[in-house]
């Protein structure tokens, strides 16, 4: 194992179709190399049409951000039948919670990723406060416990989500950016430990091989592509992190994910999970 290279994996799970049928293909897989991933599970639904109206369109609107990608966020990787499950009849992912116990039993980590994945494009701080109180009541009544780390769905990055990840006392919150930090509000430190997702594409944050598949590439470029990119990405830093969504890597595109990771295997780099990150940080500044 190489120790001076370290790797983690991100798993959002912010669809149903995601959840029930990409899930069990990354945990086999994940059973198959040894590695313990860190999962982050939207504990309502990702969208209905009432929220996508007013988070989505109306709000966009709004904040005059018209860009097509914004648009197409929702849409991504869902068929006719699928969209129309996801908007008109939409399926709370933690009822599943068969699934969700064995990410657990299986020595993964499992995180929150928002209770209404969809509102997280324009939210207001009481709308923001109500999400996280129905998110933790959803995780614990599954698990017994409040969860302890959380990942924003969308990227959200504001001041009004710290207040809440103090409030309801995270520990850990991985975020898109490049360092591992405790953030402060108003100039007091908090108590939790911020840990990056420091290699994605484009502003919108697109995991690799999701990326390359809507820039047409074929399998094999994807798989190439996505290692050129790890691979520079060590070259800046000792430590990368990445993540993925199984409705994509999980399902239409996992025999490249499944390229990847064997890559990952061979190369033979220490696989960390996201709260281990935290933990050791949290450790060398005592």
């Amino acid at each position: 194992m190489r120790k001076d290279k370290s790797i983690a994996l991100r798993i959002d799970i912010d669809s149903y179709i995601g959840l029930v049928e990409g899930i069990p293909k990354i945990i086999d897989l994940f059973d198959e190399y040894n590695i313990r991933g860190s999962f982050y599970c939207v504990m309502g639904w990702e969208g209905d049409i009432f929220s996508t109206l007013k988070y989505r369109i109306i709000r966009d609107k709004k904040s005059k951000d018209d860009s097509i990608e914004n648009k197409k966020l929702l849409m991504m990787n869902l068929n006719k039948v699928d969209l129309i499950k996801c908007l008109f009849f939409p399926r709370r992912l933690s009822k599943n919670n068969a699934i969700l116990k064995y990410i657990k039993k299986r020595g993964h980590e499992i995180g929150v990723h928002g209770y209404i994945h969809v509102k997280w494009n324009n939210i207001k701080f009481n709308e923001l406060e109500n999400e996280f109180t129905k998110m933790c009541d959803s995780y614990k009544n599954i698990f017994g416990q409040n969860p302890i780390s959380f990942s924003a769905p969308l990227g959200l990055d504001t001041k009004e989500l710290s207040i809440c990840l103090e409030k309801y006392n995270f520990k850990f919150e991985s975020y898109f950016g490049d360092k591992i930090i405790c953030p402060k509000i108003d100039g007091k430190t908090t108590h939790y430990v911020r840990i990056p997702v420091n290699l994605d594409k484009t502003q919108k944050h697109i995991p690799l091989i999701e990326y390359y598949s809507y820039q047409g590439l074929s399998p094999g470029k994807i798989v190439k592509k996505s290692i050129k990119d790890i691979e520079k990405r060590f070259e800046e830093n000792d430590l990368v992190t990445t993540y993925v969504h199984p409705k994509c890597e999980g399902r239409y595109r996992f025999n490249e994910f499944t390229e990847l990771i064997e890559y990952i295997y061979h190369k033979e780099y220490h696989i960390k999970t996201f709260m281990e990150i935290g933990q050791q940080h949290m450790e060398e500044c005592k």
